[in-house]
């Protein structure tokens, strides 16, 4: 929320941006190790981006998505981005964040088994600890009752599986057996396949605190949705476009999700934009009647401007190599981070690529949580910051999402800033 009073925190007010760097107001310079909020991949102020920005500004502000009507803009953004997404011969559904996509993503799966003649198909099942965006039906397919508690009812037909989370796995077995699928399985079976229409993920849980599933959850989960014949949308707001190491989460995992939505690294955060991509069998359920278009119009999808900050930003992603260079960074971060388990209140660093989390515990073998009265994420962060390092603390989890130009020296600087900040800290008296 802006009010009138904004510039009285002159601290908070960050005046410019570049590279992995931000400064605010007062000239003091800060390493982003968030990427914004997981958005700014290729780095802040890529003039790449800037120009492609200014010269499509200049052709063409605008055009109505309506009646038919597309842009060069568009179509040039669809040709690089169809080899590049893991379903065959996608469709893409333009709209302007990640909360819009996930919300036509539902809507869409939906529709797509009442065009079935299979009405009763219309219950989403999510997982515990996810989020999907900040709309009601966002908040009613998510996970995260702290934040949707408060616009109750939400969403009917919405319904919750166990959160995939090896350090807190609540099964407490000493192996994985997927015990977390095996309950997934008796969920459906209990709310029966013919009334559940879509199962949705994200492949990596973000505001839950960087949580990564047992290697292999993703497709076995898909594989279950394929036999009970549930939609499976991937959720790779976050994931998608070399946060991971990979260009896509799915892509990795070997599965080709009947939707998968997009946003943040789709332009970088340069100028809004997200995408609903679906696959060539849900698309033509719609086009038998009437065009997805017309059914799911959004006055500002497909932006001319947006979908060249979005072309721009791919490019610099493909000819700059940023999913490799992720994919190597990702494996010096596990190597350099590993020394950080010698603070005593270090309870787990999980991540891959440029999305990792370390999560503060106050006793390490029974994983018991610092009381909430301490206020732990809320101080830690903000005490990070004035160290000059920005990123997100929440439920005690530090969750570092530096651009995906991050080079080693760069990571180098982000741990000398934990690793001395670590050093100083005196939990047992509150900080």
């Amino acid at each position: 929320m802006y009010t009138g009073n904004a510039l009285d925190e002159e601290n908070k007010i960050i005046a410019k941006g570049e590279g992995i760097y931000l400064w605010d107001v007062q000239g003091k310079k800060y390493i982003d190790a968030l990427s914004g909020l997981g958005v700014v991949n290729i780095g802040h102020c890529n003039q790449q981006v800037v120009a492609a920005i200014k010269e499509q500004s200049e052709q063409l502000e605008y055009i109505s998505p309506f009646m038919g009507f597309s842009h060069p803009s568009v179509l040039k953004l669809v040709d690089l981005l169809s080899p590049l997404i893991p379903i065959k011969n996608p469709k893409f559904y333009f709209v302007n964040s990640g909360s819009e996509a996930v919300e036509r993503a539902i809507m869409i799966a939906k529709q797509y088994h009442i065009r079935r003649n299979m009405p009763n198909k219309q219950m989403i099942i999510g997982l515990e600890g996810s989020f999907h965006g900040s709309t009601l039906a966002c908040f009613s397919v998510g996970g995260l009752p702290n934040l949707s508690h408060f616009y109750g009812p939400l969403l009917p037909g919405t319904i919750k599986a166990d959160c995939p989370n090896c350090y807190r796995c609540e099964f407490q077995k000493e192996s994985c057996n997927y015990y977390c699928i095996q309950k997934l399985k008796k969920l459906i079976q209990y709310y029966r396949s013919e009334n559940i229409a879509a199962f949705i993920m994200e492949p990596i849980m973000n505001a839950k605190g960087i949580v990564v599933p047992p290697t292999g959850y993703v497709k076995k989960a898909y594989e279950l949705c394929r036999e009970n014949d549930i939609l499976f949308i991937c959720d790779e707001i976050v994931t998608g476009f070399g946060r991971t190491g990979s260009m896509f989460v799915a892509q990795e995992a070997g599965i080709q999700p009947d939707i998968i939505t997009v946003a943040k690294g789709l332009s970088s955060g340069y100028i809004p934009i997200s995408a609903a991509i679906i696959s060539e069998q849900i698309a033509d359920e719609f086009t038998k009647r009437s065009s997805i278009q017309n059914v799911y119009g959004s006055t500002f999808g497909g932006h001319p401007i947006a979908c060249a900050a979005a072309y721009a930003n791919v490019k610099v992603i493909l000819e700059d190599n940023l999913v490799e260079n992720a994919n190597e960074i990702g494996q010096y971060i596990e190597e350099k981070f590993k020394s950080l388990y010698q603070f005593n209140f270090v309870g787990d660093i999980r991540g891959r690529g440029l999305m990792w989390g370390i999560e503060l515990v106050k006793d390490k073998k029974s994983k018991e949580r610092y009381p909430l009265s301490m206020k732990l994420s809320q101080r830690m962060e903000s005490g990070l910051y004035e160290k000059g390092l920005l990123c997100r603390v929440a439920a005690d989890v530090i969750r570092l999402c530096p651009p995906l130009i991050s080079s080693k020296e760069d990571i180098d600087n982000i741990y000398t800033i934990l690793y001395d900040f670590f050093s100083n800290l005196d939990l047992n008296n509150n900080l």
